[in-house]
């Protein structure tokens, strides 16, 4: 018999396989080879649906319990012991990083994967920073998610190389546009880039510059929409090139 859970709002359903291991034949001898317990966290049914499948061809993989949203997925967690959690990266956004912080208090040996149609690498980023494990992408065959899974479990760290490649890809796009869009900055704008990034305050660089702070305020405004950056640090990380005035 197969086995697992379904979490429908307050009710976790479970059914069959027994969750301390199966019994393999091995020539005229048999090994127990311990199960290892899956949670599913997709907002996808139908996905989830495909992955209960397949790991319910497998011998020694079990999906115990899904989750379609980060409540759910909190409940899950606290409701059902398991070894791997595989969650989306759709699912996994700022709220659902959060749940990943929460399923390492409720479920410290709970090892966690994250999943994507196409992996964005802040979010790889912060998930790995918040004890991920493995990094994959959602087409990639049966047999490589079955083989990540297990890596996971067994403590190991798995980044499939294409969801790596996807996600340098993705930063150094973004790169490129910010450093393109920096080339579009007025002289004065160049030299306020420059000063922030000495560690100049807005009213210290008004002073330097001669204009008023609320000017300084206003030409950052712009800087930041023109540029696509969202902080201070991240324009003092602008290469200007050779083009950046030495002075107001």
């Amino acid at each position: 018999m197969t086995a697992g859970a379904r979490l429908d709002g307050a009710k976790l359903t479970t059914w069959g396989k027994n969750p301390e291991g199966v019994t393999l034949a091995v020539g005229d001898s048999a090994v127990s080879r311990q199960t290892i317990r899956v949670i599913a966290a997709d907002a996808q049914p139908l996905f989830r649906r495909g992955l209960r499948l397949m790991l319910d061809a497998t011998e020694d993989i079990q999906l115990v319990a899904e989750a379609g949203d980060p409540a759910t997925l909190a409940q899950a967690v606290a409701d059902q012991p398991a070894d791997v959690l595989l969650i989306d990266q759709d699912l996994a956004g700022r709220r659902g990083l959060d749940v990943l912080m929460q399923v390492r208090d409720r479920q410290a040996s709970l090892q966690c994967v994250l999943m994507g149609d196409r992996l964005e690498a802040d979010t790889v980023v912060s998930a790995m920073r918040r004890g991920v494990r493995g990094v994959l992408l959602k087409t990639m065959p049966a047999e490589v998610i079955e083989a990540c899974l297990r890596k996971v479990a067994s403590g190991e760290r798995w980044i499939e190389m294409k969801s790596f490649g996807q996600a340098i890809d993705s930063v150094l796009a973004e790169q490129s546009s910010r450093q393109a869009a920096a080339e579009t900055l007025s002289p004065r704008e160049r030299e306020i880039v420059r000063l922030v990034g000495e560690g100049l305050r807005n009213r210290e660089i008004a002073q330097r510059c001669g204009i008023r702070e609320a000017t300084v305020k206003s030409h950052l405004s712009h800087i930041f929409e023109k540029t696509g950056v969202d902080s201070r640090l991240e324009l003092a990380r602008l290469d200007l090139g050779q083009g950046a005035p030495d002075h107001c």
